[in-house]
């Protein structure tokens, strides 16, 4: 109805975290894909990377995943902390 509200980013955000919970792997993906490729600067959008980057290792895609982790470590939020734990651990 709103497809350019203030809230779709976050709504996709959201709804790829609901998908996770569901197992429903691509439709997170693409939840997450939206918020990074089209909210770039949106206060969702290192979290919707770290997530993304979840997705992809659960996928089985490790270089695409490693990227992405690697590229939302690099920031000082709680998603960087989270990324860099979630590399140490599984890379």
């Amino acid at each position: 109805k709103y497809p350019k509200g203030k809230y779709v980013a976050n709504s996709h955000y959201w709804l790829g975290e609901i998908y996770v919970l569901q197992n429903k792997l691509e439709d997170a993906r693409q939840s997450f894909s939206m918020v990074v490729e089209n909210y770039p600067a949106h206060r969702k959008a290192s979290d919707s990377t770290f997530k993304l980057g979840q997705v992809y290792h659960l996928l089985g895609n490790k270089p695409k995943a490693k990227a992405l982790l690697e590229k939302a470590a690099s920031g000082n939020d709680n998603a960087a902390r989270l990324a860099r734990s979630y590399l140490d651990e599984n890379f």
